[in-house]
């Protein structure tokens, strides 16, 4: 029997269950490793928005680091809310440190579906300086990519241009997630000169909780088990676009997805 994978989510808590923290581990779970993580802020949220926010002191951020690290192997990390300036250097400089590099994959969330600013826009700076570069794909959708570079997306060449200004920075692949663009839901991954994109039929079942975090945990969870991009990004949409076409009503805003155990590819 192979070894367990254990993989690591940052990020914060959603009291909703739907989203962040949450959403990481319920993924982590369904593809068979084992999440650990660091909380880096706590949320008073539902399916309807953010009613309140509290960011976790950086040193308490670091210790959680260093207590997990100590003690386990990590193979994979996702990041996703980091909430401010200090706590995205905290999070870059003990990502850094891991004795043996994890895979690293950056989710920048800079807003909630309900357009609540989950970044603080002077810490924008600090995640393109310091953890950007350190990654191994960075999965943006179409707003945060137009806030992290300055352009306008307005057409299929824009694209090009956004994802090579975020690899100058350091980032190894950019994935622009399609979930803001109409017609099929299309995701385009842009890694050395290759260029990639990964469909699904768009389902038009109205908005949606925790898409975004639950695609960057399963590329997390594959990484960890497969070593290889192409296939982690490939599997993981085929997830997420299950789990959307099984998402359901839980309360008064938006659904939420059902993460439902799987069938492993590998």
């Amino acid at each position: 029997m192979s070894k367990t994978k254990v993989v690591m989510s940052i990020a914060g808590s959603d009291s909703g269950g739907g989203a962040g923290i949450q959403a990481d581990l319920k993924t982590f779970q369904s593809l068979g490793v084992f999440g650990t993580t660091v909380i880096t802020g706590v949320t008073a949220q539902n399916t309807v928005g953010v009613q309140n926010a509290v960011h976790i002191e950086p040193s308490l951020v670091a210790a959680q680091f260093e207590s997990v690290a100590k003690d386990m192997e990590i193979s994979a990390v996702k990041t996703g809310m980091l909430s401010n300036a200090q706590i995205v250097e905290t999070v870059s400089d003990n990502i850094a440190s891991f004795p043996t590099k994890p895979w690293i994959v950056i989710d920048p969330v800079l807003a909630a579906t309900s357009v609540d600013l989950l970044l603080e826009r002077q810490a924008v700076s600090i995640l393109l300086e310091k953890l950007i570069p350190i990654s191994d794909i960075i999965t943006p959708n179409i707003p945060e990519a137009e806030i992290l570079t300055d352009i306008k997306i307005e057409h299929s060449k824009d694209l090009q241009k956004v994802a090579y200004k975020l690899m100058e920075t350091g980032a190894k692949s950019v994935l622009i997630k399609g979930g803001h663009s109409s017609g099929k839901a299309t995701d385009h991954f842009f890694w050395k000169d290759e260029y990639h994109t990964f469909s699904a039929e768009r389902v038009g079942i109205g908005s949606l909780h925790g898409t975004g975090c639950t695609l960057g945990s399963a590329i997390c969870a594959y990484l960890s088990k497969t070593n290889d991009l192409l296939t982690s990004i490939r599997f993981a949409k085929k997830y997420v676009t299950q789990a959307i076409n099984n998402s359901f009503i839980i309360g008064e805003g938006s659904k939420v997805l059902l993460q439902s155990l799987q069938s492993n590819n590998c």
